[in-house]
Formats: structure tokens, C-alpha cells, sequence
């Protein structure tokens, strides 16, 4: 299980594939948010704003955030990546280490 208290301990194989996961939910949550939007477009009579997305992964990861937006089942859920993807996504929210080597550089390059 992913143990997200000490960064910097982290295997660095490990660490790069928390990083991938997370730019991965990061840009799903904002297709996501972009998908909602289009949708509303659509049902009123305009045209979509945003056009479709083609990454690779990204719908697969956009189910698992549906999934985890339903899920009370927390660390017990079975559902693939569904534990592991909240543990990152609260380490994510909650760092406040500017030097942090799972999140600093996924900061650096949004700026």
C-alpha cells in the first residue's frame, strides 16, 4: 500500500508512477469538469466549448473519479486504484511542502 507520510523515502519507480496517477486524475477531473460543461451547452441549444479529448487513459481515469465521487466504502473499496487514488488525491490537497518530490514538480509545471 502507498504510504504517503515520507515523500522523500519513496522508491523513486514508485514515486514517478504516484506522479503519473496524479497528473492523470488531475487532467480527468478538469475533462470531466469540461465534459459537464459541454453537456449543459448541448442541452441548452449551443454549441460545445471544449472539443473532445483524446489522451490516452483519460476516460478510463475519468470512470475511476466518477466511481470515487459515489464511493463510501474508503479504504475497503475493491474497485481498481479507487483506495490508492484517494490516498494521492489527499496527500496532493494537503502538501503544503514546497520541496515535496511527489508534488513540487506537478506544481512547478502547472505554473
Amino acid at each position: 500500500m502507498i504510504n504517503l507520510s515520507n515523500p522523500s523515502a519513496i522508491e523513486p519507480e514508485i514515486r514517478q508512477r504516484v506522479q503519473q496517477h496524479l497528473v492523470f486524475v488531475i487532467h480527468s477531473h478538469t475533462c470531466l469538469k469540461r465534459d459537464q460543461e459541454n453537456a449543459n451547452r448541448i442541452s441548452s441549444g449551443q454549441p460545445p466549448r471544449h472539443p473532445p479529448c483524446h489522451l490516452e487513459h483519460c476516460d478510463t481515469f475519468k470512470q475511476l473519479l466518477r466511481h470515487m465521487f459515489e464511493c463510501r466504502l474508503g479504504p475497503i473499496c475493491s474497485t481498481k486504484y479507487c483506495s490508492s487514488s484517494r490516498k494521492i488525491m489527499k496527500h496532493w490537497k494537503e502538501c503544503r511542502d514546497v520541496e515535496c518530490v511527489v508534488c513540487a514538480p506537478i506544481r512547478a509545471a502547472q505554473t
